[in-house]
């Protein structure tokens, strides 16, 4: 399937930024995921 030829319905203009946005979400819950870890092996309190 074609992308839409209407510069309104696109939401990236190049490859490029598509691949930015992947990056930043991809970091975005690595980063999240790296909380949630740091929380499960935190010691306990007595």
């Amino acid at each position: 399937m074609n992308p839409p030829t209407d510069r309104d319905l696109t939401a990236y203009e190049t490859q490029g930024a598509v691949l930015l946005h992947v990056y930043e979400e991809l970091a975005q819950h690595l980063g999240q995921l790296e909380v949630i870890r740091d929380v499960w092996v935190a010691p306990r309190a007595p």
